[in-house]
C-alpha cells in the first residue's frame, strides 16, 4: 500500500518534528510498505524558522543582536534536529510546488494530511493553506486528514468558503480538538470524529527505544517552557521547593527567566524524550509538553499564557478528565498527585479509538461508524456524559422506568441521578441527550436580523432588559389562545424555574435572571399541553430550547425563542450571594434585577431592594457576583464547550440586546433598550410578523448582527476550577476573595470612585421611595 503524508516536519520544534515522526511510524507499523513524509519546504517555510530575522526594522537589528548569544547553541539544536530527521525520516525529494506534490501524490492509495496546524487558514502564504488542505490533484488516492488543528478559535469570516470546499473533499476527516470538530461541523454539517495527537499512537515503551540520555540529576523537576512568563517562573519554584526538587528547564528563549539548576537550549528530539520521560514533576506551557507528561504518567501543571494556545490544551485534558491541572494563579497550585488509574483508561479509550479511525481508513470502511461505537464504549447511562450535561432534564421525562431523579451537585448545578435498580440499561436517555447529538431541526445560518422595541408601551419597555420584543411576542401567543413558558424568580427561595404563564404572570417570565433555571417539570407540562394540541412557545437558553426539542421533535405548535447566551451561573451560588447581601443589609432580600435600567441601558448593573427598605446598587464590574458571572468563574461546565456559542441556533428566534448601536447607529441609542432580533426559521419570521405593527422595528445587515456570536472555547477554566474547589472547601465568600484581582493603585482609586457613585445612586434611589 502507498501512502504518502505531509506534515510540519521541518520546525526546529520538538512537537511539531515528534508527531510527524509518530504519525509516520505508526502508519509503517500496520504493515504499509511504502509511507513516505512529502518533503514539502518551500523558501518561505526555511525563513519562517531562521534565527534571525532579516535587519529591515530597528526592532529586528536589536533582536538579532540579543540572539548572538545563543547563535552557537542554536546551531547545535539545528543540527541534531537535521540529524534526527536524517535518522528517522523517511522523505521524499524535496517539493516545493504543485507539481512536485502531484507527482508524489501520483499513484499513493492514501494521502494523509496531519497534525498540528495544518488546517490554520490565517497562515502568511496562501499555497501553503492550500498545500496541507491537499488541494492539489491526488489522483485516485484517498485523502485523509489526521488530527489537524486549526490554531485559531474561529474561522475567519473571508476564509469559510475557501476552507468549507477543501474540507468538503477529504474522504475522511477528523480533527484533534473539540472546537475544532464544532467549526467543521458548522461549514459542512457533519460532524468529524475527534482524534488523539499522533505521539499518543505510540507506547512508552516505543518512545524510549529512541530516547538519548542525558546527565542529570535524579530528582528534578522539568520546565519545558516556550514564553518564559512570570506564571510559569512563580509555579516552578514553588513546586520545587515544596516537592524538594533540582530545577531542569528545555527552552528556546534566549532571555530566560525561570531560575534552573540547568537549562538546555541546545537538545535534540530524543535528548527532549528523556528528559520528560525521566522528570519527576513536569511544568509547562506547550501542548506537546503536557501531551507526554500524560503519556508517561507525570504529575504536571500546566501554565496558560498565550491565549490562541488555550483552546487545543483544555480541550485535551478536558476528555482525558484532567482539565484542573491548569494553572492561572502561582497562588493556587494543584500540587495533588495524580491519580493515573482513571485517567488512563480515559486516554486508552481515546487512542484506541484514533487507532480505529486508521483502520477504518486504511480498510475503506465507514468511519462515522466510529461515534456509535464510541459512544457505545463510553457511555450505558447518561450520566456517563458528566461535563457534557447541560441540566435541561430531557432524560428525565424520556426514561421508561422513571429511574432518573434531578439532584444538585456539589456546585450547585442540577444533575441527572440514575437509580441503578430501577435502570434497564435501553440507552432512551442517552439517544435524547442533545449534548451528544443535535437536534434534527437544527437551523441554517440566520436569515433575518433586525433590532427595535416595543412601541407606544413606556411601562413594557422600562421594565425590560432590552426592547420589549419578548414581551410582544409571549402576549400574542397568549392572546390567540397559546401559552408560554420563561425562567421565573422564586423570590422567597431564590430559585429560577420555567414556568407558564398559567402559573406566574407574564411579567415575571420578562427580564434577564443570571443563574441557570430549572426546566426539566415544564418539559414535562410542554408535552402535555402540545398533545391537547395548545400552541405553546418557550424561551430559554439555546441549549434548553435543544434539549426540548429533541424531545418533542417536529411540532407545528411549538414556537421557540433563545437568546444569546453567555453562560449560567450555578443556582448555589446565586443563593450565597442572597444570604451575604441580607447578613451586610441586616434584612432580607426583598426584589433584585440583575439589568436594571436605572440611569442608563448601556451599563450592565444589578439593584437589590430589601424589606427595611434599603438598596443595593452597582455595576457589574464592581459586584462581586456580577465579576465572577462575567469572568466565567461559576458557569456550568458544559458552558466553556457550548454548541450554540455560534449562528447555528435551534430556536425559530434569537434575541439579544443590541449593543452594536453604539458602534453602527450611534444617534439611535437613547438608552431606552434596543432589542436585536434574528430569525432562524420560517415559524419564527411569521410570528414577528404578528406583532410587527406594535414594534419600531429595522432591518439590519448580517454582518452587523454577527459580532454577538462569541466562542465559549475561548473561556478559561482555570479560574472555574479555583472557584469550586475554594468553594467546596470553605464556601462562597473565601471562593470570591481568593479570585479578587491585584490592582494597582490607579485602578484601585477609580473602582473606588465608581463605587462611591453607585453608592450615591442607591441613596437618591431609597429616597424616591424605592424600586417601581
Amino acid at each position: 500500500m502507498k501512502i504518502r503524508m505531509i506534515t510540519f516536519h521541518t520546525p526546529i520544534n520538538y512537537g511539531a518534528v515528534l508527531q510527524a515522526y509518530a504519525l509516520q511510524t505508526y502508519l509503517k507499523s500496520q504493515g504499509n510498505d511504502d509511507v513516505k513524509m512529502i518533503d514539502y519546504k518551500t523558501d518561505g517555510l526555511i525563513k519562517k524558522y531562521n534565527h534571525f530575522k532579516p535587519n529591515t526594522s530597528i526592532r529586528n537589528i536589536i533582536g538579532n543582536t540579543v540572539k548572538l548569544k545563543d547563535y552557537g547553541k542554536y546551531l547545535k539544536r539545528k543540527k541534531k534536529f537535521s540529524e534526527f530527521s536524517q535518522k528517522y525520516f523517511d522523505l521524499t525529494e524535496r517539493v516545493i510546488d504543485e507539481k512536485g506534490l502531484e507527482k508524489e501524490a501520483k499513484d499513493a492509495d492514501f494521502v494523509f494530511t496531519g497534525s498540528d496546524q495544518v488546517f490554520n487558514p490565517t497562515r502568511k502564504h496562501q499555497e501553503e493553506i492550500d498545500t496541507f488542505y491537499l488541494s492539489f490533484n491526488v489522483g485516485n488516492a484517498k485523502r485523509v486528514a489526521y488530527a489537524p488543528s486549526f490554531g485559531v478559535s474561529s474561522i475567519p469570516i473571508g476564509k469559510r468558503q475557501m476552507v468549507k470546499e477543501y474540507l468538503e473533499k477529504f474522504d475522511y476527516l477528523s480533527v484533534r480538538e473539540l472546537n475544532a470538530k464544532k467549526m467543521v461541523s458548522d461549514l459542512v454539517g457533519k460532524e468529524p470524529l475527534c482524534v488523539v495527537d499522533p505521539v499518543l499512537l505510540l507506547s512508552e515503551n516505543d518512545w524510549s527505544k529512541i530516547e538519548k540520555k542525558v546527565n542529570v540529576p535524579d530528582n528534578y523537576l522539568l520546565c519545558y517552557n516556550l514564553y518564559s512568563s512570570e506564571l510559569e517562573k512563580e509555579t516552578v519554584k514553588k513546586i520545587a521547593d515544596e516537592k524538594n526538587l533540582k530545577v531542569i528547564s528545555i527552552t528556546p528563549n534566549i532571555l530566560q527567566n525561570i531560575k534552573s539548576d540547568k537549562c538546555f537550549k541546545d537538545v535534540g528530539p530524543e535528548e527532549f524524550i528523556y528528559l520528560l520521560r525521566h522528570a519527576q514533576y513536569v511544568v509547562t506551557d506547550s501542548f506537546h509538553g503536557v501531551v507526554f507528561s500524560t503519556l508517561f504518567k507525570k504529575d504536571f501543571n500546566l501554565t496558560v499564557v498565550v491565549e490562541e494556545t488555550k483552546s487545543r490544551m483544555l480541550s485535551y485534558l478536558d476528555r482525558i478528565g484532567l482539565a484542573d491541572r491548569v494553572c492561572i494563579d502561582s497562588n493556587n497550585i494543584n500540587f495533588d498527585d495524580i491519580n493515573y488509574n482513571t485517567i488512563d483508561k480515559n486516554l486508552q479509550r481515546e487512542i484506541e479509538l484514533s487507532k480505529k479511525y486508521i483502520e477504518y481508513a486504511l480498510e475503506g470502511k465507514n468511519a462515522d461508524e466510529l461515534k456509535n461505537v464510541s459512544n457505545k464504549s463510553k457511555l450505558e447511562t447518561i450520566t456517563d456524559i458528566r461535563d457534557k450535561c447541560t441540566g435541561c432534564g430531557a432524560c428525565l421525562n424520556v426514561c421508561p422506568t422513571n429511574a432518573i431523579e434531578m439532584k444538585v451537585s456539589a456546585e450547585g448545578f442540577e444533575v441527572p441521578v440514575i437509580d441503578e435498580e430501577k435502570c434497564i440499561k435501553c440507552g432512551k436517555c442517552l439517544r435524547v441527550c442533545h449534548a451528544l447529538e443535535f437536534p434534527k431541526a437544527m437551523s441554517q445560518n440566520i436569515e433575518e436580523a433586525y433590532y427595535g422595541r416595543i412601541k407606544d408601551n413606556e411601562e413594557v419597555l422600562n421594565y425590560s432588559s432590552s426592547g420589549g420584543i419578548y414581551y410582544l411576542l409571549a402576549k400574542n401567543v397568549i392572546d390567540n389562545g397559546g401559552i408560554t413558558y420563561g425562567a421565573v424568580l422564586n423570590k422567597e427561595n431564590w430559585e429560577v424555574t420555567h414556568m407558564s404563564n398559567a402559573e406566574s404572570s407574564l411579567k415575571a417570565q420578562m427580564k434577564s435572571k443570571y443563574v441557570q433555571s430549572s426546566t426539566y417539570k415544564s418539559f414535562k407540562k410542554i408535552e402535555e399541553d402540545l398533545k391537547q394540541n395548545k400552541k405553546v412557545l418557550f424561551c430559554g437558553t439555546p441549549c434548553q430550547v435543544a434539549g426540548l426539542k429533541k424531545l418533542i421533535g417536529e411540532n407545528e405548535n411549538l414556537i421557540t425563542v433563545d437568546f444569546i447566551c453567555h453562560g449560567v451561573p450555578s443556582p448555589q451560588i446565586l443563593k450565597d450571594k442572597v444570604s451575604k447581601m441580607e447578613k451586610t443589609y441586616n434584612s432580607k432580600v426583598k426584589k433584585m434585577y440583575f439589568r436594571s435600567k436605572y440611569g442608563n441601558w448601556s451599563t450592565q448593573k444589578i439593584l437589590i431592594e430589601f424589606e427595611n427598605k434599603k438598596i443595593y446598587f452597582m455595576d457589574a464590574n464592581n459586584d462581586d457576583y456580577f465579576n465572577l458571572f462575567l469572568n466565567n468563574c461559576i458557569l456550568r461546565q458544559s458552558c466553556y464547550h457550548c454548541h450554540y456559542s455560534n449562528e447555528k441556533h435551534v430556536a425559530d428566534i434569537t434575541l439579544a440586546d443590541y449593543w452594536g448601536v453604539k458602534r453602527f447607529s450611534p444617534k439611535e441609542n437613547d438608552e431606552k433598550g434596543l432589542s436585536l432580533i434574528l430569525i432562524n426559521t420560517r415559524n419564527g419570521q411569521e410570528l414577528l410578523e404578528t406583532i410587527k405593527n406594535k414594534v419600531d422595528i429595522k432591518s439590519l445587515e448580517l454582518e452587523k448582527a454577527r459580532y454577538v456570536y462569541k466562542n465559549h472555547d475561548n473561556y478559561s477554566e482555570g479560574k472555574r476550577t479555583i472557584f469550586f474547589r475554594e468553594y467546596q472547601k470553605n464556601g462562597y465568600e473565601s471562593a470570591m476573595n481568593k479570585l479578587k484581582p491585584k490592582y494597582k493603585l490607579r485602578t484601585r482609586v477609580i473602582k473606588s470612585i465608581k463605587r462611591h457613585q453607585y453608592k450615591k445612586m442607591a441613596r437618591k434611589i431609597e429616597r424616591s421611595g424605592g424600586i417601581k
